[in-house]
């Protein structure tokens, strides 16, 4: 849930945005009914497709360039995309954590399988993160 108290309406509410996980749209409407009986005032109502997320670990021997090509090469694929990255640089080494987000498990495998293949090609350390209810 996120507010900013600082951003009132003009009628002097704080606006709320609720991200909820709700597993159908029937009790999707039950919960948005019930919200509108007591008084909660909904301004917008979206959907986000779900998708399914792994972290790999890339180390060894690389720079910028390097990593704009595997970026982009998991780019190209469209089955995946790249949601967070995060770098540890030094003298010619690197490390980067990248969290990829797929449509569903298989096309997140080959996209896994590819940064693995990019890895061997290139000499890097390739680690795959434990994922919660492995």
């Amino acid at each position: 849930m996120v507010h900013r108290r600082e951003k009132k309406t003009k009628s002097g509410f704080v606006p709320v945005r609720v991200v909820l996980e709700i597993g159908s749209r029937e009790r999707f409407r039950r919960i948005l009914s019930e919200l509108e009986s007591r008084g909660v005032r909904i301004k917008y109502v979206g959907e986000k497709e779900e998708f399914f997320g792994r972290t790999v670990l890339m180390a060894g021997r690389m720079g910028v360039e390097d990593l704009r090509g595997i970026t982009e090469r998991v780019s190209r694929t469209g089955k995946a995309r790249i949601s967070d990255m995060r770098l540890l640089m030094g003298k010619g080494e690197m490390a980067v954590r990248l969290s990829l987000e797929g449509r569903n498990e298989d096309e997140l495998e080959e996209v896994l399988a590819l940064l693995e293949r990019i890895s061997e090609e290139r000499g890097l350390l390739f680690m795959r993160a434990l994922e919660e209810g492995a």
